[in-house]
This record gives structure tokens, sequence and C-alpha cells, in this order.
């Protein structure tokens, strides 16, 4: 037994950008507004790393910034940045619950 390495919880990881845990997104989402809501196959899509087209937001809290995506469920599924691609706004992917998975998949 090699005994405790350290205790509390895991609020994100430090890198050239600072990568948030799912923990501090828990935490944080009954205290912001900047919110939008997706359906499950979209959710699901944002979970495996894909942007979200705004045009399948179906309930927004937010104005053009960095925003917590949120399931129907008000489950957090990660966190976006609105903005413009191609001229279509969309949700860009800056971070999501699959992110770890597919990290390990590497």
């Amino acid at each position: 037994d090699k005994g405790s390495y350290s205790s509390g919880l895991f609020l994100g990881e430090e890198g050239k950008f600072f990568t948030p845990s799912v923990v501090l997104l828990d935490w944080i989402a009954p205290h912001t507004t900047q919110k939008v809501w997706v359906d499950e196959k979209v959710g699901w899509l944002f979970v495996c790393g894909k942007d979200v087209f705004w045009d399948s937001v179906i309930r927004k809290k937010a104005d053009d910034s960095i925003v917590l995506v949120m399931s129907e469920k008000d489950e957090v599924l990660g966190v976006g940045q609105i903005t413009r691609k191609k001229g279509k706004k969309i949700v860009l992917n800056t971070f999501d619950r699959g992110s770890f998975l597919r990290r390990e998949r590497n």
C-alpha cells in the first residue's frame, strides 16, 4: 500500500489552456445562466466531440459567449463557445464529458 497521494476534488488541468473537470462544471451549473440545451441525439454527438448547429439548440439562456451545454434532463454535457463558422451560428465544442475517454483511447 502506497498510501494517499492527494485528496479533494479534481477541478481541472493546467496546460496551454485550463481544462475544467466534469466536477467543476457540475459545481458551476447552478450558478450561471450561460447555458444552452440540446436533445438526446445532439447531446450524444456533442459528447463525441462534435459542434452543435444553432438550429439544434432547443432552449437557450445565453448571449454570444462561453456556455454550458446541457441535456434535456439538465445534465452538464460540456462547455462550448457560441461563434460563427462559414456564416452559420454554432456552439463550438471546447470540452465535453467524452474527452477523457477519447484521451485514454490514444
